[in-house]
């Protein structure tokens, strides 16, 4: 199995490096979501490299009312939260990253920032049943994923 490997931000090579048929790709940081896509509907195996670590963050929900809510990553997977914040404070509204779970699972966190009127009446977050469900008429996250994406 041949590897090639792309060095961090340097996308615009991925060209070159396909051009040798490798199965496998080492990145020192994962591409943007449209691409990664691509990739693996090209059947290529998307790789961190060892030597990197992976920005790892867990984000814990409040299962009720009253119940903390808790985020916890290594140093590289807060970094990439605060690059999150920052953007969605500045004239963006939104910022996201990709992270990993501890099982190696990526995904994508969305950081959005909300105007007065929508920070008043969201959906609540809570995740236990006994949190109970929403009961007036609450302004929907996609609602506000929507306007600001």
């Amino acid at each position: 199995m041949q590897t090639v490997e792309v060095k961090k931000l340097d996308w615009t090579n991925l060209p070159l490096a396909l051009s040798s048929n490798p199965a496998r790709i080492l990145v020192d940081e994962l591409p943007p979501r449209d691409m990664l896509d691509v990739l693996h509907k090209m059947g290529l195996c998307i790789e961190l490299n060892p030597h990197i670590e992976p920005a790892f963050l867990h984000v814990y929900a409040q299962g009720m009312q009253h119940d903390e809510a808790v985020i916890v990553g290594n140093i590289n997977g807060l970094k990439l939260l605060r690059e999150a914040i920052d953007a969605a404070i500045s004239d963006q509204q939104h910022g996201s990253t990709d992270v990993f779970t501890s099982d190696g699972e990526g995904y994508t966190l969305h950081i959005l920032r909300a105007n007065e009127a929508e920070a008043n009446n969201l959906e609540l977050p809570y995740t236990d049943e006994m949190a109970g469900a929403n009961q007036r008429d609450y302004i929907r996250i996609s609602d506000v994923y929507t306007r600001v994406m």
